[in-house]
């Protein structure tokens, strides 16, 4: 069965930003060693099943790697808030564009009402944040890929003073219910496609 990312969509090469490519290529050299600079976007998009066997593209590939995909999914956004309290907001950024770039625009959002100290360790400068960076983006990073896309439901991040409340609406798989999520678990990737794309760069 084709799962929503694997759709072929309107789009087409007009409306896919080829730095978003590049990066790809370079974030992926590690797991893919056989990618290679010259390789053309409609090859590297074949090998990663990005476009159909009628060479469309498919929902992935626009939210990946498409210069607008609002154009094509409105709710594709990621809103990030600060809350003084439930009600008292004192910034908000909508992060749009591509999935690559709402990334790094959502990740920085949230950066900026976090406090960071510095520890000197031999002679290098450690960054310590409220909370470790790496989570933070992994926990933005699987807001995105397991976001559904056909909902108009935005993606929510709030930022209140003694927490972070991350929301998408996606559901869980009919395969896992909470107790499972606490343990070791099988991931059932709402969008294996974009899933792949994410863990390859």
């Amino acid at each position: 069965g084709k799962t929503w990312d694997g759709i072929s969509s309107d789009a087409d090469f007009h409306n896919i930003d080829i730095d978003t490519v590049e990066n790809f290529k370079n974030l992926a050299k590690n797991r893919v060693p056989s990618i290679s600079k010259l390789d053309s976007v409609e090859k590297i998009f074949s090998n990663l099943k990005l476009t159909t066997d009628k060479e469309r593209l498919t929902n992935a590939a626009i939210l990946l790697f498409g210069k607008d995909p609002q154009k094509f999914f409105i709710s594709a956004k990621t809103r990030v808030g600060r809350f003084k309290t439930t009600t008292d907001i004192t910034d908000t950024v909508i992060a749009e564009g591509n999935l690559f770039n709402q990334l790094e625009i959502t990740i920085e959002a949230i950066k900026k009402h976090l406090n960071v100290r510095f520890e000197i360790k031999d002679i290098e400068r450690q960054d310590i944040w409220d909370y470790p960076i790496e989570a933070i983006r992994e926990a933005v990073l699987n807001s995105l890929i397991h976001k559904d896309y056909s909902s108009t439901a935005e993606i929510q991040i709030k930022i209140y003073n003694d927490k972070i409340w991350i929301w998408n609406s996606g559901k869980l798989p009919e395969e896992l219910s909470i107790e499972d999520l606490k343990k070791e678990h099988s991931s059932y990737p709402k969008n294996p496609l974009i899933a792949n794309v994410f863990y390859l760069a």
